[in-house]
């Protein structure tokens, strides 16, 4: 029987409520993190102080299965050196679940957060050799990305023009999972799309974390059990 798999967003230096968050897990959880540890470049320091499930220590949870995604946030060499971090890309057969890491860059990071291109076409590959049931990553495709900046009225519509979002839809657009999860919005919001070949994803934006106040984590259910049909978009149904 596998593991559950619990989802975080972002927690942009929440590190004393992710720790008690996890805490809080089951013990045979798997636990992903979605991106964004930070706040701000200064803060990625404290990244490596955050020590989850890698040895007995004041700031660690030893034993637990965590991984987290870089973000648009996280300066990709502070997150490379961590224990902890996922990868820029990969696939989990125990899951069959395909990750990527990276989101449009802002001005707080002074290395790209963006997967160059010859790293986003290695996985796309991946993505089309595994079909995965289930995508994490911390920022969204780009016809996602526009839906959720109208739904919440968030001025950020833009970012479905970077290479990252761009990557994304085209690897929606070639296999269509039954889950796809992702940060970085700030917003609880969930939406379930179908093909007009009836295949359905549920969409999931985990919002952020925020001290002071409860933090929602999405349990991904072992069966597909969409709540209904959402908006008909044009992809073509997986084999």
């Amino acid at each position: 029987m596998k593991s559950r798999l619990i989802c975080i967003g972002d927690v942009h230096g929440a590190f004393e409520q992710l720790l008690q968050i996890i805490a809080a897990c089951p013990k045979d959880a798997d636990i992903w993190q979605l991106g964004d540890f930070v706040c701000e470049p200064p803060d990625n320091v404290a990244i490596m102080n955050i020590n989850i499930g890698s040895g007995p220590g004041e700031s660690s949870l030893y034993g637990k299965n965590f991984k987290f995604l870089r973000g648009n946030h996280d300066k990709p060499g502070a997150a490379i050196m961590h224990p902890n971090y996922a990868g820029a890309y990969g696939y989990e057969p125990k899951h069959r679940m395909f990750y990527m890491s990276g989101a449009p860059a802002t001005s707080l990071v002074d290395a790209s957060p963006e997967l160059a291109t010859e790293q986003l076409e290695a996985a796309y590959r991946k993505y089309v050799e595994t079909k995965p049931e289930l995508v994490l990553t911390h920022t969204a495709p780009s016809g996602i990305v526009v839906m959720i900046c109208k739904d919440m009225g968030k001025k950020r519509d833009y970012e479905a023009h970077s290479r990252t979002s761009q990557a994304l839809q085209r690897m929606l657009m070639a296999h269509q999972p039954r889950f796809w999860i992702f940060g970085h919005f700030h917003a609880d919001w969930q939406r379930v799309l179908t093909t007009h070949g009836g295949k359905q994803t549920q969409f999931v934006c985990c919002d952020r974390l925020r001290e002071g106040q409860n933090a929602k984590v999405f349990l991904v259910p072992e069966e597909f059990n969409a709540p209904g049909v959402g908006e008909i978009i044009h992809a073509p149904a997986s084999a």
